[in-house]
């Protein structure tokens, strides 16, 4: 089965704390089950993980997990026993309660094992296939803790009231500790949980509890995949278990969600991403100055491999990276730390512009790894009406729309005025092309990229929603692209927007980007129909939105599902990786285009506030948004056939404000 298949994110108990994380399947790894285990930066650490009762393996009557533990309850022929894992920062803790717990033992094996060959993305190949036969373990017991020493490097301190080997290592509770630890590294830190980092996001109440919900379980899911916040690193880990690592794309597009509601995540985002911006031309790793990291892997072999350590190949990365500082910079100026980016920003803003004066839109050629490079980046997610694949280069419609904002935006970090007006001018050329050149009368609606001779792709796909979130349609477009979004006999499942549509060739529901529905991709264009007051589709889509939260019943939203319609669906079964950080933040960003805020500055700074409420949502506040250094608190209810608004700082912002509320008309 394909790796998104496979990791059905209902299937297993997963938890995740900054870079370290768990994966079992009814509590135990191994046992068949092939990506089970624990896993550190990109390599897997223990592969056999085994939870035995009288040297058998038993199975939990009852599976709970929270925040940042789970919770198994086992019943035996002696009495019932509670088994609970607790992940910290440094490692993992099994805390072991009942009556018999002499009779308990975990059963571990060390197996240092690089993610890319668990996914059998790499195999038996030169200096990997040695230096895998060569890895081997010796564990070295002192007293009530061992030390387990993989390839001569120190790997896993073990704690626990007895430790023996066999042919694995058994670690054995008693009566008066029935705790056990498995320690991965060792950290000076203040904080060894993340709940100060839930504080630090705003409270929301809503008298739709499916949207209390799904904010509050993204809250902790987004600060248990940070990379390491106690060390003051807010950067967003794209998703468990193949892709928790740094991805460029997925960091940005988190940020942007989240401005208002932990600023933090864009600012590490910007100072990452701007350490590894591209420097230099190399044609393997697709490296050239200026441009955003796709992808960097720390594995034992990933992370040596000359294009796996860093690789380049993403069309929209940058962009977005000049999108995410010139948001940061909008919403909170009083931030000075970041103006050290400003050269980078600067760097990524002429590539895209000398990319664009090259072939007239942004676009990639056929020279990749990838065969494609925005976010549906599978090797057949770009097709023509016939499914015939399209020739490079390609130039993806929702790509335009990026690198068009990011021109004109980051224009105003110029300081040449000839270099300022042809970023504008080309940023201009761009909108007008994107309505010119992509827009078909035959589909009533934009085509998903122009090929390298000229053609448009006249396929339905959810790729021009994106030119909503970004607001460079005009509205009578807009509306256009949002009747087909909407539409149940074309994207609209009935549980959200599929990725392409009903009747194309390509199409399949449970692919990876030709029919299945993405979660983050739908949290974009519901975000970008709050934008352009589309109050009709906004409501059923956010509506379906939440339906799907339900019937997925995880605490938060996977990467992928079925796009099979609603009506043929008994149950609606999760795909993909969980949790995942765009996903997580995606709900932040919707409700920031909910509430309409937006900042405007003119000799001084004005927020205008204009809420949109879904016709099944009357009342909805938020208390501490991050804005202009301060706290802002607001609350919009319904009343009759209008819409009231409170608002007040509950931390002053940095510089004097107005705050202006406005209707939607």
């Amino acid at each position: 089965m394909l790796d998104y298949q496979i990791v059905s994110a209902d299937r297993t108990e997963s938890l995740v704390l900054g870079k370290l994380y768990l994966i079992l399947f009814m509590g135990e790894a191994g046992l068949g089950v092939p990506y089970t285990g624990i896993y550190y930066d990109d390599n897997r650490y223990v592969d056999s993980y085994l939870f035995k009762y009288k040297d058998s393996v038993i199975s939990p009557r009852v599976i709970e997990k929270s925040n940042t533990q789970i919770k198994y309850e086992y019943a035996t022929a002696d009495g019932k026993i509670i088994r609970t894992i607790h992940m910290f920062y440094e490692g993992i803790e099994e805390k072991i309660q009942g009556s018999f717990v002499k009779n308990v033992e975990l059963e571990l094996h060390p197996k240092y094992t690089d993610i890319f060959y668990v996914r059998s993305l790499l195999s038996g190949a030169s200096d990997a296939e040695r230096w895998l036969k060569d890895v081997t373990y010796r564990l070295n017991v002192k007293k009530k803790s061992a030390e387990i020493e993989i390839d001569g490097s120190k790997r896993i301190l073990l704690e626990a009231a007895e430790i023996t080997k066999r042919k694995n290592i058994i670690l054995r509770p008693s009566r008066d500790q029935s705790k056990i630890r498995l320690i991965f590294r060792k950290v000076r830190q203040k904080e060894s949980l993340p709940f100060h980092i839930y504080k630090c996001f705003p409270r929301l109440l809503a008298d739709e509890k499916r949207l209390e919900s799904l904010y509050n379980n993204s809250i902790i899911n987004l600060s248990n995949s940070m990379d390491s916040p106690f060390e003051g690193s807010f950067f967003p880990l794209s998703s468990i278990p193949w892709f928790h690592t740094i991805f460029g794309r997925d960091s940005t597009i988190t940020s942007l969600h989240t401005l208002l509601f932990n600023p933090s995540i864009a600012k590490s985002t910007i100072a990452k991403l701007g350490v590894l911006i591209g420097k230099r031309f190399d044609k393997a790793t697709e490296e050239e100055p200026g441009k955003i990291i796709h992808e960097k892997r720390f594995g034992e072999i990933s992370g040596s491999d000359p294009v796996l350590k860093g690789y380049y190949g993403s069309v929209d990365a940058t962009p977005l990276y000049v999108l995410t500082y010139t948001n940061y910079i909008k919403y909170h100026p009083q931030d000075k730390s970041v103006k050290g980016q400003e050269q980078n920003v600067l760097a990524a803003v002429r590539w895209i512009k000398n990319k664009v004066g090259y072939h007239g839109f942004l676009g990639y050629s056929s020279q990749s790894m990838l065969s494609n490079q925005a976010w549906k980046d599978s090797w057949d997610s770009v097709s023509h009406k016939d499914g015939s694949l399209p020739p490079h280069p390609l130039h993806l419609v929702e790509v335009q729309g990026y690198a068009a904002k990011a021109l004109e935006e980051g224009a105003s970090f110029v300081a040449d005025d000839r270099e300022r007006r042809e970023l504008i001018r080309t940023a201009k050329t761009l909108y007008s092309e994107i309505q010119k050149k992509y827009w078909s009368d035959r589909l009533g609606y934009f085509g998903e990229a122009i090929d390298g001779d000229g053609r448009l792709t006249e396929i339905i796909t959810s790729n021009p929603g994106h030119l909503l979130w970004l607001q460079v349609l005009s509205p009578d477009f807009a509306r256009k692209v949002a009747k087909v979004l909407t539409d149940r006999d074309k994207l609209n499942s009935g549980y959200g927007v599929k990725t392409m549509a009903y009747g194309e060739v390509r199409h399949n529901p449970i692919s990876y980007h030709n029919g299945s529905i993405w979660p983050h991709d739908n949290m974009i264009i519901l975000s970008g129909l709050a934008r352009y007051n589309l109050p009709e589709e906004f409501s059923e889509l956010f509506l379906e939105l939440l339906d799907s939260y339900t019937q997925l019943g995880l605490n938060g939203m996977p990467e992928l599902f079925t796009g099979e319609r609603r009506e043929s669906i008994k149950r609606l079964a999760p795909m993909g990786g969980f949790p995942v950080a765009w996903c997580d933040a995606g709900i932040f960003g919707i409700i920031h285009s909910l509430l309409g805020i937006d900042i405007r500055y003119n000799n001084v700074y004005s927020v205008r506030i204009s809420p949109l409420l879904p016709d099944w949502l009357n009342n909805i506040s938020v208390k501490g948004l991050y804005i202009l250094g301060g706290r802002l608190n607001v609350e919009a209810k319904r009343q009759g056939e209008n819409i009231s608004v409170k608002y007040n700082f509950s931390a002053e912002p940095h510089a004097p404000v107005k705050v202006e509320t406005e209707d939607r008309i």
